[in-house]
């Protein structure tokens, strides 16, 4: 729903300043036509307020949606219960909480098409989105015309005389400068998706060592909902803050940049650049610096645990899940993983699966018995149950 509401209220903003510019824009005199409309003509310190405030909303928004899409294609490529049951039974697996692209070939055919369709124009969203642009004028004394952003103290020329070759140059310029925000969005998604796996382990995890109850899409008993955007807000929001920070820099960093040339009759031509700005782009460095320390660092924890790792592994998920017979609503309460104590499983080795699996033997109701004199000791049973459970022994085998 909060994914819906701000693509709703970026189109809502997109549709109004388009009626705006239309209406605003303000009008050049001269032999030539701009390429572009001008937005404002004033004073520089009014123009930076200006291109500070609307490109930093721009980058808001823009990231916001980018968040909004990963986490619909998150969900697309979660497969169903059906969908699970059908895997297992072709002895594959698929991965549960995280994202990954294995998961395409399993998933319905609808799903497929729209994850590929948001996949397709959520990444350009910086490209096409975030289109930089300055306007100035080639007398250093008049006033600055502003465009989305400001010209800024550091250029490379590139003077384009004809119309058409000035429309291939505002492409090629407008190319290069953003493509970098597609790497940016790239970056995003994939550090999201590798949190989310640090995350949904580390939860996982959790139940070997105290009672939890289960996240679940909609909740009953004491189940618990799942987070937005896949991570709980307390890492969710600082990593969407940083790479907005980071998209925002750098398009503050590298932009295109159009002078008006303007004669006594008016606007005679113009010029269009690929501005650069020092400041900017080192602090852009910095912060992608700093975010690469801190994942290192995230990278080289160890996440302790009595569990098999592998918490995403529809497998490993599944094996852990058989509960005794008699805990019927376990998955209502809250849960803990680990081994089930004899008089707690005497209904779950009764069943002719258990006795299927081990071997065929008859199984008895106690936890353990001896073999003549093998020293022979029938394995133990793990799972996630409401009942009382201990921690594995370390040697003993389990099924």
């Amino acid at each position: 729903f909060c994914g819906c509401v701000v693509v709703a209220l970026t189109l809502l903003l997109n549709l109004s300043a388009t009626v705006y510019v239309h209406l605003s824009s303000v009008q050049e005199t001269g032999s030539k036509q701009p390429l572009h409309p001008r937005l404002f003509l004033g004073s520089c310190t009014t123009a930076l307020k200006l291109n500070t405030y609307v490109h930093f909303l721009i980058n808001v928004l823009s990231t916001l949606i980018l968040s909004s899409s990963n986490l619909f294609m998150q969900h697309l490529l979660s497969p169903t219960r059906a969908e699970v049951d059908k895997v297992h039974k072709q002895q594959l697996w698929v991965a549960i909480g995280i994202y990954n692209w294995g998961n395409l070939r399993f998933i319905s055919c609808r799903n497929r098409v729209l994850w590929t369709v948001l996949a397709f124009s959520s990444l350009p969203l910086h490209l096409l989105y975030i289109l930089e642009m300055e306007f100035g004028a080639a007398d250093q004394n008049a006033f600055l015309q502003l465009g989305l952003s400001i010209v800024q103290e550091s250029r490379s020329m590139q003077d384009l005389k004809r119309k058409s070759s000035m429309m291939r140059g505002f492409l090629a310029i407008v190319l290069f400068a953003n493509t970098w925000q597609l790497l940016i969005s790239l970056q995003y998604i994939c550090t999201n998706a590798l949190l989310t796996c640090f995350y949904v382990e580390s939860e996982w995890q959790g139940y070997g060592t105290k009672r939890k109850s289960l996240r679940v899409s909609s909740p009953l008993g004491k189940q618990r909902s799942t987070y937005f955007l896949s991570l709980p807000w307390r890492y969710a929001l600082p990593l969407t803050a940083t790479f907005t920070i980071l998209h925002w820099t750098l398009s503050q960093s590298m932009f295109l940049t159009v002078i008006a040339v303007n004669n006594s009759g008016g606007l005679a031509s113009e010029l269009l650049f690929l501005g650069t700005s020092p400041k900017p782009l080192m602090l852009t460095v910095a912060i992608g610096g700093l975010l690469l320390l801190v994942f290192a660092g995230i990278c080289l924890r160890i996440c302790k645990g009595v569990l098999p790792q592998g918490g995403s592994c529809s497998a490993i998920i599944s094996a852990a899940c058989h509960r005794p017979e008699e805990d019927r609503d376990a998955a209502l309460k809250p849960v803990q993983w680990g081994e089930v104590h004899a008089v707690e499983l005497k209904a779950l080795i009764s069943t002719a699966h258990a006795a299927r699996q081990l071997d065929e033997h008859k199984i008895p109701a106690t936890a353990d018995y001896a073999v003549e004199d093998t020293g022979f000791q029938r394995p133990g049973h793990c799972c996630f149950t409401s009942y009382n459970v201990t921690h594995p022994n370390e040697g003993r085998q389990y099924c």
